[in-house]
């Protein structure tokens, strides 16, 4: 089909001039790592080749180096490369992209090319207790949605203080007042007792209200615990081989005082019953 001369040419979007970027925003430039890197990476590209990569991201220049690792008999040396380049250059050469996106996969190569043209991924670098609180907003259908997204969005969605401040939202904070509530939450973690319903809840409180009661946590009582368990624990079974000993002991007719003499007094007493008459 020929070219329409008409249609207009769709430009790459410009690069960010970061060191401009951070000193404009202050509070994003101190989420960053004092060293300046943005994104580091390592590793080994996929098989059958064995090629190893390393890749760094800083403010205002990309480095990359590879060591090419072959096992075929290749005259002459192979060197590893190296490319030091800026985000302008580094978003128009084709070569850089090309080794990245073999080295490191096609998603480690968008990801480089979002942070040239200034698409941060900032939630990551927020502090932990900012994340949850941000999630906390969330409504709790979309919750099981959120966490499919990446490992930092599951690790979040199943933090233990996001459950607490969702139970608070829900119960009221005056919940927290219920000491057994506590130590509950505690063991079994605040997820746990957000989901568990009201009836299966009021049983796990009174059995620790009773734990606390009549078991308090003292190491004294764990020892006597231990020993009370170990004398209701029953004798170990029988082997075989003391089973043969035993019926071996049993078997021998050695005379026992006891019957001698109970055996002795019967005769006595029929000889001198049969010498009266």
């Amino acid at each position: 089909m020929p070219s329409n001369s008409n249609t207009s040419t769709a430009y790459p979007p410009e690069t960010c001039d970061t060191r401009l970027y951070l000193k404009e925003h202050p509070f994003l430039a101190a989420l960053l790592p004092k060293t300046g890197v943005l994104f580091e990476c390592d590793g080994d590209a996929p098989s059958p080749s064995k090629d190893y990569g390393q890749l760094q991201i800083s403010i205002d220049k990309i480095i990359l180096r590879w060591w090419k690792i072959t096992l075929r008999n290749i005259e002459g040396a192979i060197y590893p490369g190296e490319i030091k380049t800026s985000f302008e250059d580094f978003y128009h050469d084709e070569l850089a992209q090309r080794e990245i996106s073999r080295i490191f996969g096609q998603k480690t190569l968008e990801y480089c090319l979002n942070l040239v043209c200034g698409r941060f991924d900032w939630l990551s670098r927020l502090p932990l207790a900012v994340q949850i609180k941000i999630f906390s907003y969330l409504n709790l259908d979309d919750i099981p949605q959120v966490s499919l997204v990446s490992k930092l969005f599951r690790t979040i969605c199943r933090h233990n203080d996001l459950w607490k401040i969702f139970y608070i939202h829900q119960h009221g904070r005056q919940t927290l007042e219920n000491k057994n509530l506590l130590q509950l939450a505690d063991k079994r973690g605040w997820r746990h007792v957000f989901f568990t319903n009201r009836l299966k809840l009021q049983i796990e409180l009174r059995r620790e209200a009773q734990l606390e009661r009549y078991h308090p946590e003292d190491p004294s009582d764990l020892v006597k615990a231990r020993e009370r368990r170990k004398q209701l624990q029953p004798s170990p079974p029988v082997t075989p081989r003391e089973q043969t000993i035993v019926r071996r002991h049993s078997s021998r007719k050695e005379p026992l005082p006891l019957r001698i003499g109970s055996a002795r007094a019967d005769v006595d007493s029929r000889t001198s019953s049969q010498t009266e008459h």
